[in-house]
């Protein structure tokens, strides 16, 4: 009878609202080594700033890892 896992109903709804609020967000995403950051516009889903552990930059103002 009820065949939408509660999880994915969940996700949907929250992608809908998300989209609904039309406001810039951050997306991270961290990996066992490594840290990625972008920065995504409002309504044109473009990114506008990524960041990553990777970049030499980034990389010497990190106390440990990267």
């Amino acid at each position: 009878m009820y065949n939408s896992n509660p999880r994915l109903r969940r996700a949907k709804k929250t992608r809908a609202k998300i989209a609904e609020l039309q406001v810039t967000r951050l997306s991270v995403h961290r990996t066992n080594t490594n840290i990625y950051a972008q920065i995504i516009s409002a309504g044109e889903n473009k990114v506008l700033a990524s960041a990553s552990s990777i970049e030499a930059d980034v990389k010497k103002t990190l106390k440990n890892g990267g």
